[in-house]
């Protein structure tokens, strides 16, 4: 398999090719990230209820909680110790991570297509609805994001290394998608992507390929045993919560909230990047799932997509349930 470039032309990066210089870039990064910080500091902000749970948790750090699994409450805890427990300092924790994961996107954006379709990424994740305003809040889908960015990352650096040097790029994918576990179980369907473009892959690469996903698996399932040991001896608190919130139970078709959730992702992405997901799907779709090297792209975007719309349907789901499958996406349309 060969994550190394790709051979359609990106759609925006390839259309406005001299329009967007680095210089440019970076002005309106840092415009936007000043911005958003100035906002936090003005705004007169405080905690909702949520991030008031996350940070009383974060004051007793444990392998897991009733309704999230641990890793916002570590990351809370960290930050405030070097930075304090003021409102400005504990929501900065959100804009600083999505700074780190816009760097991961511009890294990954550069090895699979060039430095201008990256700038257009980076811009496309900094200006989503979504991510502007979950900046200004801490919520467990920041560092998910941030994750799924980084095991992406990973996955194709492994495919282009070979030797004890793939292996290691592996074993950081398994210890990153375990991370990613301890953060939000939703993580489980980068896994399941893995085995959709594994199966697209000559099947004379199948054997290597077994050994290689369960290798990350394992990996990943050592990384978040911990959690798993805390829910069976908490009776499953946090699976039960999932459950609850997830009403799987439920027998009916739901269309009303299928449409619902389709509806809000204008809200998640923006009416212009939602247009352009339309569009492609729509368009060239077909031609996409054709190309191994686009196909790819596929597997961590509609396919987990579609997956969230099918839990919509059989009962319901939230607009931000699928906020992860975009880094695939903004990257697949730049």
């Amino acid at each position: 398999m060969d994550f190394s470039r790709v051979s359609r032309p990106a759609l925006i990066g390839n259309r406005y090719n001299s329009f967007l210089s680095a210089h440019s870039f970076v002005a309106l990064v840092v415009v936007i990230t000043i911005y958003r910080w100035i906002v936090l500091y003005t705004g007169s902000l405080n905690l909702h209820f949520d991030e008031a749970q996350y940070w009383l948790w974060a004051q007793n750090p444990a392998w897991g909680y009733f309704s999230k699994p641990p890793m916002i409450a570590w990351m809370i805890a960290a930050y405030q110790f070097f930075f304090g427990d003021s409102v400005v300092a504990l929501k900065s924790l959100s804009l600083f991570t999505y700074l780190l994961t816009s760097g991961v996107v511009y890294s990954l954006a550069c090895r699979v297509h060039n430095h201008q379709v990256a700038r257009y990424s980076v811009l496309l994740l900094l200006t989503m609805p979504a991510v502007s305003i979950s900046s200004l809040a801490i919520t467990t889908d920041v560092f998910l994001i941030f994750f799924w960015s980084v095991a992406l990352w990973l996955l194709v650096q492994s495919d282009n290394s070979s030797g004890g040097v793939r292996f290691g790029y592996l074993a950081l994918l398994g210890v990153t998608i375990g991370l990613g576990l301890l953060t939000k179980y939703t993580m489980v369907l980068f896994l399941l992507s893995m085995v959709l473009w594994y199966l697209r892959l000559p099947t004379t690469q199948w054997p290597r390929l077994f050994i290689d996903g369960v290798f990350v698996a394992v990996i990943a399932l050592v990384v978040m045993s911990p959690n798993l040991w805390w829910n069976v001896t908490h009776q499953m608190a946090s699976f039960k919560h999932l459950h609850e919130i997830s009403q799987v139970s439920s027998s009916r078709f739901h269309v009303g909230e299928l449409l619902s959730f389709w509806g809000a992702q204008v809200g998640v992405v923006g009416l212009f990047s939602a247009l352009l997901f339309v569009r492609y799907c729509l368009c060239s779709l077909p031609r996409a799932l054709s190309n191994q090297s686009t196909y790819r792209w596929f597997c961590f975007f509609l396919a987990f997509f579609m997956i969230i719309s099918l839990q919509a349907l059989v009962s319901r789901a939230f607009a931000n349930w699928a906020a992860p499958c975009y880094i695939a996406a903004i990257i697949w349309l730049s």
